[in-house]
This record gives structure tokens, sequence and C-alpha cells, in this order.
């Protein structure tokens, strides 16, 4: 080992690290705790769930010193500066204003509510202080080929942004997409076979999307979706269209259910292709959480040229890195005093978007997610 990394991993292991706990959580819970655990800026010391021998297994996993059942065990003074709030989404909101309320950091698991009211509440929690943060967890943010194509768009490389496409197909689990891996994740309770509500899909699956859509193309002026039943024993699809405020500027989010596709994933069997068009040239994303395809992580055509980047260029594709560099940049930001992104008010557009588009549907009208508030 040379001097040099010496050096830095003793300057590493004698840094203040964040104590966070984790509360709630399905099957993303174990890669979170792992980012947390591989951050030099975390110490995960405290895992929470309803159940108490799952709390207690979860805590000896992760190598946590504190197990509990409530998210009041973790708000006793000096056990966590931040929680990282994974519970289900008709608690998340409630439980992040009492740890607010308790000058607790909080990285809230998108979407951050399930309506515009519990969303302002948020908002008014967050404005009592300005020396604790609250961030919406969205992993598809540092998603390692999105964040490339995010500098790639912003950096020109295909020119001025005309158009994005996002694809989303959802199968059913096949092999793993890695040698060794342990299979995929089973779909959640409302995505499950013979639940044909759409909602369910926007909210679980989709959200994410919303706001990737806003931050590659720009903040959404008009909104209009097509959603029929996505039965997962049937099938079924959708569509969401939408006009940015940026003149000349569209967009479309196509969704797919095929229960008798296989999809080989290490999570969840979604497979993605996220596609931008621009005046010189167009820049797809493959893939995310599934390999539905060999394509490349990332193709652009930019005039005559063609060429792809992935993991022999030395870009990360896992899913995993997602969560890791998610949770390495929450514990990061609180040591450096900086707001973590994405913030409040990215996580509430986002939201909008997804209630404006789910309210066109059921009333066969377009729909300004401005006018959801």
């Amino acid at each position: 080992m040379d001097i040099s990394r010496r050096l830095r991993e003793a300057r590493l292991s004698r840094r203040r690290r964040v104590r966070i706990g984790i509360v709630g959580g399905g099957p993303e819970a174990d890669l979170l705790a792992r980012g947390y655990r591989k951050s030099h800026s975390a110490e995960l010391v405290a895992a929470i769930h309803p159940d108490p021998a799952e709390a207690k297994r979860r805590a000896e996993a992760w190598g946590c010193e504190i197990h509990g059942t409530s998210l009041e065990d973790i708000l006793v003074p000096g056990r966590v500066e931040a929680v990282e709030i994974l519970a289900p989404l008709d608690q998340r909101a409630e439980l992040a204003v009492t740890a607010l309320s308790a000058n607790r950091h909080v990285s809230l698991l998108k979407p951050m509510a399930r309506d515009i009211d519990e969303a302002r509440r948020l908002v008014a929690a967050m404005s009592r202080t300005t020396e604790i943060f609250l961030r919406v967890n969205d992993p598809l943010h540092f998603y390692p080929p999105y964040v490339k194509a995010r500098e790639m768009v912003r950096s020109g490389e295909v020119g001025e942004i005309g158009s994005i496409r996002i694809k989303t197909v959802l199968g059913r689990p096949g092999p793993p997409a890695t040698f060794g891996a342990p299979g995929g994740w089973p779909w959640p309770v409302d995505l499950a076979p013979g639940v044909p509500e759409p909602a369910g899909y926007l909210f679980n699956l989709c959200v994410d999307k919303f706001g990737l859509a806003a931050d590659l193309a720009g903040e959404v002026e008009l909104t209009a979706a097509y959603l029929n039943d996505l039965d997962g024993v049937r099938g079924g699809q959708g569509q969401v269209i939408w006009k940015c405020r940026e003149p000349g500027r569209y967009g479309v989010m196509e969704i797919v259910r095929a229960p008798e596709m296989q999809i080989r994933s290490d999570y969840f069997p979604c497979d993605d292709t996220v596609e931008i068009s621009g005046t010189d040239g167009i820049l797809w994303v493959n893939h995310c959480t599934a390999r539905l395809t060999e394509a490349p992580a990332v193709e652009v055509r930019r005039g005559r040229t063609y060429y792809t980047l992935g993991t022999e260029c030395g870009l990360r594709t896992s899913w995993a890195d997602a969560w890791h560099d998610s949770a390495d940049h929450f514990a990061t930001s609180i040591l450096r005093g900086r707001p973590p992104r994405p913030g409040i008010e990215a996580g509430k557009l986002a939201l909008q978007f997804l209630l404006a588009a789910r309210l066109s549907a059921s009333t066969g009208e377009p729909v300004e997610p401005d006018s959801i508030a």
C-alpha cells in the first residue's frame, strides 16, 4: 500500500460521521444500508421496523447498535442525527414531520407524500428551521447512466432538446441479471396480480420518472394521460404526454404491463428506456433496474457519429450504485452543511406532475400541474 493511500485512509478514519437510523423499508433497505456502511461520512447505528424480530435481524445484519419498533425509539437525545424513512406511503409524511420537529435531518423515500396537503405539511415543517435538512430520496437521481446523461444534455451533446420519451416495461421475474445474484424482488402489494388500479404503478414505479423527465427536459406546463387497467394477470398499458414550459419541448411516457414477459433483473423486473432527442442528435439510456436486451447502458447518435458508454469505459451500471451514491450524498451534505438533493421543491414538482397525470386519466382532460396546489 502506497503512503498517499495510507494517509488518505487515516484521515477518513478520523472523520466525523453522521449517525443515521433507517426506519421501515422493503427490499431497498439492504441496498441503502450497504450504501451507508460503505460511506466514509455515515455511521449506520439504528434499525427500526414494526416487527421486533425483523428489527433485530436487520440490526444484526447491518451491524447496528440500536433496534426498535418505533421512530420515537431513536429520537432520544444522542442516538441519531438523521433518519432515513422507508415506511409505507401512508406513514411517510407524518414520520418525517415528527423527526423534523425533533431536529433530525430527514431523507424521505420517493414519493414524499400521497397528496399536496401532505406535501404542504412537510414544507411548513421545513420552514421552521434553516439548520435541519429534508431531502427526497430518489435513487434514480443518482443512477450513474442518468447522471452521465444529465451531464451530456446540459453540455449540449445532442443540441437543443426537443423531446424526451420514457418507456417502462413491467414483466415477471426471469433469471438474475448478474451471475450469482439472488434473483429479483417481489412486486409491491398494490402491483400484485389482480390489482388493476393504475395509480399503484404511478406511485411505486413511475414517480421517479416524472422527476427525471422534469430534471432532463424542464418544468411541465400541461399533461394528459390515458391509463388502462394494468392488471398483473391480463396485462395493460398506459401513456402520459406533456408539454414543457420551454417552447417546442415535449415528452411522452409509455407504461406497458406484460405479465408473461420474463425480464432478467436482480431487483424489480422493470426495464426502462429513455430517449432524448435534440437538434444535433439522440441520446438513449437503457435498462436501469433490469436487462431486457443486450443494448449498452448509454448510446449516442450525433451527426454521423455513433458511440456507446458502459462498463468498458468505467461507467457503473448497477442499480445498487444509485442507492450507494444516494446514501453517501445525504450524509456528506449534512457534514458540509449544504442541502442534499433532490430537495423538497423538486419532490413536490414531481408529485404535482404525477397527480396531474392521474387526474387527467380520470377526467379525460389535460391538466396543468400548477393547478394541483
